[in-house]
């Protein structure tokens, strides 16, 4: 017997069933369009899920269901055909592999040769869950626990990285310096890096909604979570434990055969099942995963809220709660899917020697105590960038000890009908968090020495003895890079709305919101980074975050015109007229100014990338208030359109020198507010019924309705990774030149229903 599509296994049980399967291949081929190369990119979905629900008695439902999907996502090289290694002169990382490595401009944000090379990565899911509700007087409790099993084998064939230059020029140069970044550059086996992850995650919950009168309920509960480590069924996740770094002692001012009896290395249990011991020194984890122990068994949060109806027009509500964020996989594999002895990760910052016919460091050999030379014969301390000086080393890793990101939330506010159909909410909102995800975050930034506070004996600055001043000597000065959980952000907020029920052929509603959020994870790209000036000093970058407009009001509105009820052809011309519209007013995005020529006397800054990046300068006697220009938006606009730019390039001055470098800025994040928007976007609609089954619909869409003007902000030009921090050294600096809102766009639409 099938009800309603759901399969009645008897009276009280219940087992639905529901599956779906998409099959969506995207391919996006020049080389079959137009010549060049191709670029084929293929993904394939399947969801199903089984649901069974039992009523033991009229009070009590249990409810069981089992869930799976699979992604399916492959990726092919994108090098023109033709173009390899060997025909461009480019020594390779991994010998074998042919294909070269992607290569962007950053001015324009040109690709060149692809991003990655071949990749193929299927995800598998499977829930387990079980849910009881009990209806017991005046409580209603429920309770359930799901069990989660993901699978995610990953293949990265061939090339893996990619060769970040300034121009064009740089290019056709290919010379030192003229490569400024290598990013996710790893090199391994000739077949690629090859990893089968999967953990496991579980939770429950309990959870009693006391009705403790008419006017009062009460919402009690706890939840706990579990979030499984990531393993590899194969091994792979090998890793940098830093704390081992530190067990090595200053290495000898010549280079030895043997090493010192301890590795930073460490290899999970299963490694040796399929490639043997691993060398001297190396350390054999205790489990399948990259950490020391497992994940926290103690993630418990308790939520507490309230409905009190104080009159038949007033309702206050509130609550508090702790909440655990599952951080996902894609977040943390770059910190252990290129770990030593696996793989070796080979990026590296400017400053640098590398040229385009041999673009990647050397790395010393596996095991041996080079792995962490350092020379400190006066050539190399003259330039520790020659080659023989240092091992050059860049390990990304994560935390040896795993914390779950924590959230708490806290929110009252008030609910009146001030008139009929009317409705007004007041309230404040707050979070703060701690234990956030930081990812490519730098733990070996130099520091300065002086006579007074040598470090590994060097007394002096320069930007040629860099890498001895580094708190892991062997490692490049942004090469010890962690995926960490050290991030802490607070939300404070104050949230009014009013709305109008549909009457009359009228709804509105409009809400503002005011709010102040503040971190200490700099908003590079996507990812949540602590690199801004010295990564080692979270607090120094301690700001108003980059992707928050601090107020922002919007308005909803939809209006059936009241033209009355007419006979005849004038009642079709009259009726089913409607008007719609939303209308965002928002203040602009926090920015934090820039400056490329500021840390050289670190070697960490990169112009905005994950590595980092350093801040500008104040000149003396300026303030935050003195940087806005005066006058409307389109009279800052700088640049061809005149005016004279959204900076007041002047509060602004060269950053101070140290040594033959210079040091970071002293200007804060997120110090003034961007171009702020104020948009329309209107419909009009129009239906007329032509018989009792047969309408016909005509509408006319209005994006941007009033053709006003609105801003990205200053220096956003589409680059790769530097969107959010303008650059005081750039020649456009403080010029706006892109929009954020297209031009008015009008859509036209007829349908005929029957």
């Amino acid at each position: 017997m099938i009800v309603n599509g759901d399969y009645l296994i008897n009276s009280k049980q219940t087992l639905a069933t529901r599956y779906f399967y998409s099959r969506d291949p995207q391919i996006q081929s020049l080389g079959g369009l137009l010549p060049g190369s191709p670029s084929i990119l293929y993904y394939s979905n399947t969801n199903a899920v089984a649901k069974l629900t039992s009523l033991a008695t009229s009070s009590f439902i249990n409810e069981v269901h089992v869930s799976f999907q699979r992604n399916l996502s492959v990726q092919n090289a994108a090098a023109p055909p033709g173009a390899t290694h060997e025909a461009l002169g480019i020594t390779p990382m991994t010998q074998g592999v042919h294909p070269p490595p992607g290569i962007i401009l950053i001015s324009g944000g040109y690709n060149l040769m692809g991003i990655f090379g071949p990749s193929f990565s299927p995800t598998n899911q499977i829930q387990v869950a079980d849910q009881v509700s009990w209806i017991h007087g005046k409580h209603t409790i429920r309770a359930g626990f799901e069990f989660e099993d993901v699978r995610w084998p990953i293949t990265w064939s061939g090339v893996r990285g990619l060769l970040l230059m300034g121009t064009f020029n740089d290019l056709l140069v290919g010379g030192p310096n003229n490569i400024l970044t290598c990013l996710y550059c790893s090199r391994s086996a000739p077949e690629g890096i090859v990893h089968g992850y999967y953990s496991h995650t579980m939770n429950s919950f309990v959870q009693d909604d006391f009705k403790v009168s008419t006017r009062l309920t009460l919402n009690l509960g706890v939840r706990w979570e579990y979030f499984g480590a990531l393993a590899d069924k194969y091994g792979n996740l090998t890793q940098t434990w830093v704390s081992r770094i530190q067990a090595v002692p200053i290495p000898p001012s010549v280079p030895t055969a043997s090493g010192p009896g301890v590795s930073q290395w460490v290899v999970p249990n299963n490694f040796t099942h399929f490639y043997g011991n691993p060398p001297d020194g190396v350390l054999i984890n205790n489990s399948s995963t990259p950490q020391r122990g497992g994940a926290p068994l103690n993630n418990f949060g308790p939520r507490i809220g309230f409905a009190y109806q104080a009159t038949n027009k007033l309702v206050i509500r509130g609550g508090v709660g702790i909440f655990y964020d599952r951080v996902g996989a894609d977040r943390i594999i770059y910190a252990v899917e290129q770990g030593n002895p696996y793989s070796a990760t080979v990026d590296f910052n400017t400053p640098n020697n590398q040229t385009l016919a041999n673009p990647f460091p050397s790395t010393p050999t596996l095991g041996t105590f080079s792995s962490r030379y350092v020379s400190f014969s006066p050539a190399c301390l003259a330039n520790d960038l020659a080659p023989g000086c240092t091992s050059n080393l860049n390990v990304p890793f994560l935390n040896e000890v795993l914390h779950t990101p924590l959230v708490r939330q806290y929110n009252v506010n008030v609910q009146y009908e001030f008139a009929r159909g009317w409705v007004l909410e007041a309230g404040y909102v707050g979070s703060s968090g701690i234990n956030l995800l930081d990812e490519y975050h730098n733990n070996n930034t130099p520091g300065l020495a002086s006579p007074s506070n040598p470090i590994n004996g060097v007394t002096t600055n320069t930007t040629e003895n860099i890498l001895y001043r580094v708190p892991y000597l062997g490692y490049q000065s942004v090469g010890v890079r962690g995926t960490g959980f050290d991030g802490s952000s607070n939300y404070n907020s104050f949230q009014l709305t009013v709305r109008k029920q549909l009457s009359r052929g009228l709804t509105v509603q409009a809400a503002y919101t005011w709010s102040r959020t503040l971190t200490d994870l700099s908003n590079i790209s996507a990812n949540p980074t602590a690199n801004s000036n010295n990564a080692s000093n979270l607090a120094q970058q301690y700001g108003q975050a980059t992707f928050v407009r601090p107020q922002r009001f919007v308005a909803n509105y939809s209006y059936d015109l009241p033209f009355g009820a007419h006979n005849g052809v004038l009642g079709k011309l009259l009726e089913g007229w409607n008007v719609s519209g939303v209308t965002p007013v928002q203040n602009g995005l926090p920015i934090t100014i820039g400056d490329t020529s500021a840390g050289t006397i670190y070697g960490t800054a990169g112009g905005g990338n994950q590595s980092g990046y350093a801040r500008a300068q104040m000149c003396p006697g300026m303030t935050y208030g003195s940087i806005a220009t005066s006058g409307g938006v389109e009279q800052r606009l700088g640049g061809n359109s005149g005016g004279p730019g959204y900076f007041n390039k002047s509060s602004f001055c060269a950053p101070p020198a140290v040594g033959d470098g210079t040091d970071f800025g002293n200007s804060g994040t997120g110090i003034l507010l961007g171009p702020g928007q104020f948009n329309w976007d209107l419909s009009v609609l129009k239906t007329t019924r032509i018989k009792e089954r047969q309408t016909v619909q005509f509408r006319a869409e209005f994006f941007d309705a009033f053709n006003h003007p609105q801003f990205n902000n200053p220096n956003n030009t589409g680059g790769f990774l530097s969107n959010t921090v303008p650059d005081r050294s750039s020649g456009t600096f403080g010029n706006i030149i892109t929009a954020s809102v297209n031009p008015r766009v009008i859509q036209l639409g007829l349908k005929y229903q029957f």
